[in-house]
């Protein structure tokens, strides 16, 4: 109903930032900091303030710094993008998937598989009861596809093209 019941203020320095919330009666949110160079914490808060746990989520290897970050929820838990390079000219872009569980203790951490390197800061991602989607729109061709991701959050190949060509339209999500 949205009705504010009450406010709290959450123990966790600024450099955390919302990232996604669960769904449900025992609705948690997750907050995510990336550290540079090293990787990435996670913190999640119940839908009464309480600070359930604050982790590492994910560490870098060695020589690859943060970028990009987007996040979902599931009912049971996180799913975490997040983009990861080199400061070398021409070094390779990689997508990190990483599982966060509702109490922000790390899962499992996995290459995406995602057909695409980069994250444009557009993309959605939803989660079901067995899986995954992320929806991105081209900023290039307009295209908004989906891409399903198993519970881990590897992409197996199936995508989806939602809009084609709209036609000029921008359905941009978000912009920097």
């Amino acid at each position: 109903d949205m009705n504010t019941i009450g406010t709290k203020s959450v123990d966790l320095p600024l450099t955390y930032s919302f990232a996604a919330a669960t769904q449900g009666t025992d609705g948690r949110i997750l907050y995510i900091e990336p550290v540079l160079g090293l990787g990435g914490n996670a913190a999640v808060v119940r839908g009464d303030g309480a600070l359930l746990g604050r982790n590492p989520a994910w560490t870098n290897p060695e020589g690859w710094l943060n970028g990009a970050v987007v996040a979902g929820a599931n009912e049971t838990g996180f799913l975490v993008l997040h983009e990861i390079f080199q400061i070398a000219p021409g070094s390779p872009r990689r997508i990190i998937s990483a599982r966060i569980d509702d109490n922000a203790r790390p899962i499992a951490s996995s290459e995406s598989n995602l057909p695409f390197n980069m994250l444009q800061r557009n993309e959605a991602i939803a989660g079901g009861d067995d899986n995954f989607i992320v929806i991105r729109q081209s900023l290039f061709e307009d295209n908004v596809n989906a891409y399903m991701l198993d519970p881990m959050g590897v992409y197996r190949g199936v995508q989806r093209n939602l809009v084609a060509n709209p036609g000029g339209v921008r359905f941009l999500s978000s912009y920097q």
